[in-house]
């Protein structure tokens, strides 16, 4: 059966460009920069043993929306 009508994931042919573009740009910036997070912690010193046991089931419960 033949489709009627635009489709909704249809994007003009600029937008496309700019996102493409700005995709492009971050890829080389973020080479050189990357922002300062205080919180970051790697995930090689997780202890994801003791992190399952605190059986988190989403972000409040894990203290990531107080700092903001």
């Amino acid at each position: 059966m033949d489709e009627t009508g635009v489709p909704g994931n249809q994007e003009s042919l600029p937008k496309i460009l700019i996102d493409t573009l700005r995709g492009l740009l971050w890829a080389g910036i973020s080479q050189i920069y990357s922002p300062i997070c205080p919180d970051l912690e790697p995930l090689a010193a997780v202890n994801l043993a003791t992190w399952r046991q605190r059986e988190f089931k989403c972000e409040h419960q894990g203290g990531l929306d107080t700092s903001f």
